[in-house]
């Protein structure tokens, strides 16, 4: 049994077999990332100015508003691929290491 395989078994079957209360694992830790990043978003929202970066701005919106569409889709049964959980997983990981360096510098643009 090659690697591709055990890996390809444990989150296509494993992983994504385990139910609880009709929900998947998968739909489960899927829908924790699509939280994590609308409230990161929307948090990042809250903190800029539309006018001083408009286009990571529309890009944060488009971020929150994907997010929770793929939440309604996943409250309505859909469920999720790999792939887009791993995608999701890397941008909350991102967001978690660049909270202190943006905590920081509007910080200090506020006392400014």
């Amino acid at each position: 049994m090659s690697a591709i395989s055990v890996v390809g078994f444990f989150f296509g079957g494993a992983f994504a077999g385990a139910t609880f209360g009709g929900l998947t694992l998968i739909m489960l830790v899927e829908s924790l990332f699509c939280l994590a990043i609308i409230v990161g978003s929307l948090d990042y929202l809250r903190a800029v100015m539309f006018w001083d970066k408009p286009a990571e701005s529309i890009s944060f919106m488009m971020l929150a508003a994907g997010a929770f569409w793929l939440l309604m889709d996943i409250a309505q049964g859909y469920s999720p691929n790999i792939g887009g959980v791993i995608t999701h997983g890397g941008i909350v990981l991102f967001a978690a290491t660049r909270i202190p360096e943006l905590v920081r510098h509007y910080a200090s643009s506020a006392k400014a």
